[in-house]
């Protein structure tokens, strides 16, 4: 009996090291990726023998650590797109998140004996790259449509374009209504994913999923569009001290120990608000947003899939105005047409005889 326990013991502790070797294999993770040229190129050839490449939209909840305002962990949705070659069993996966999943909704204000107040701030996010599909990781997992290998390439430069163009994280969206005016888009990983959507149907690229995926917002509203603040503007940099040192002390009063989701901070957030916001821009400068009732709100909207321009999307007013434009050049021409063949000038006739004018003279009258 021992040694048949032993054997049992042996064979059950062989089947737990195998499991968690094929766990480990199939772990998600997530590298920043590297934006070096010689990277770039290998990267975009990856699918490039592929004829078929699947697009998948991706969605999990995740947690970043909130470091200037409510200092713990939120939970919140996070996106990313997806790409699986089906022959070849590659994947590819794009996400754009804040650095070590570390945000700050407010700045760090410091005193300097040289330059006074300095407003520093933690909100800096890049994109990261996988190269696993994993369902223990992604709660959702959307297929979205169909592309060829050899335009992985384009959808790289448009990551890349975004990667250089926005290195920070600003969920905040400013609408005068919505949908609607759109002033400020955020800097989010939903954006990230619907920017490369959008793109994606410029290549004449068709996303049709049996169910579209639900778009994560928080919005500001403002009845105009936005101020530009320079923080090397004296005046403007005391101003936007003051807000948010009392905005800083507004969350602090009120109870955020129930807070635990991003969509549960905008709520405690829009009750510190009052006629105006302000939000990052870059290292000197903010936008001065005011602010209309309900100020701040968290949605979940389903909207259309951007899909490739073409006819079987109905007409435009100007695909209206260019059939409008060649039908009445046609009329106009038609008319000149008929007017130069039947109805004669009679000072170029003045040579003719007198039969010949009242001949004209009468077919023009029939004719008027």
């Amino acid at each position: 009996m021992n040694h048949i326990f032993k054997r049992w013991t042996k064979t059950i502790g062989l089947i737990y090291f195998f499991l968690l070797i094929s766990l480990h294999s199939t772990q998600s993770i997530q590298q920043i990726l590297d934006m070096d040229p010689e990277n770039i190129a290998t990267l975009s050839k990856m699918f490039s023998g592929v004829d078929t490449v699947q697009l998948y939209h991706l969605l999990s909840d995740s947690t970043f650590y909130e470091q200037g305002s409510v200092d713990k962990e939120l939970m919140y949705y996070k996106t990313a797109i997806g790409f699986w070659a089906t022959a070849s069993n590659e994947k590819a996966v794009f996400v754009f998140a804040p650095t070590d999943n570390r945000l700050s909704f407010l700045p760090d204000i410091a005193i300097s004996a040289s330059e006074g107040f300095k407003i520093t701030w933690r909100n800096s996010a890049q994109v990261y790259f996988d190269t696993t599909i994993d369902s223990s990781v992604w709660d959702g997992i959307t297929f979205m449509g169909t592309m060829g290998g050899s335009t992985f390439k384009v959808v790289v430069d448009y990551v890349v374009q975004y990667a250089l163009a926005t290195t920070y994280y600003q969920p905040f969206s400013v609408y005068q209504q919505y949908p609607g005016s759109r002033f400020i888009s955020a800097s989010s990983c939903d954006e990230f994913v619907w920017f490369l959507f959008e793109q994606l149907a410029t290549l004449q690229i068709s996303l049709n999923p049996v169910i579209v995926p639900k778009k994560v917002k928080i919005i500001l509203y403002s009845p105009c569009v936005p101020e530009i603040y320079s923080m090397n503007v004296t005046q403007h940099k005391t101003e936007v001290i003051s807000y948010f040192q009392q905005l800083k002390r507004c969350l602090h009063i009120r109870s955020t120990q129930h807070v635990v989701t991003l969509s549960e901070f905008t709520g405690v957030y829009s009750g510190c608000l009052s006629r105006y916001a302000y939000l990052y821009k870059d290292a000197d400068s903010l936008y001065k947003v005011n602010l209309t009732i309900p100020y701040a709100e968290n949605l979940n909207p389903t909207e259309g899939v951007p899909q490739p321009l073409g006819w079987e999307g109905g007409y435009t007013w100007v695909d209206l105005a260019i059939v409008a434009i060649f039908l009445g050049a046609f009329v106009v021409g038609i008319f000149l047409l008929l007017r130069k063949s039947l109805v004669f000038d009679y000072s170029a006739c003045g040579s003719g005889t007198a039969n010949d004018n009242i001949k004209h003279t009468k077919f023009r009258d029939q004719i008027l």
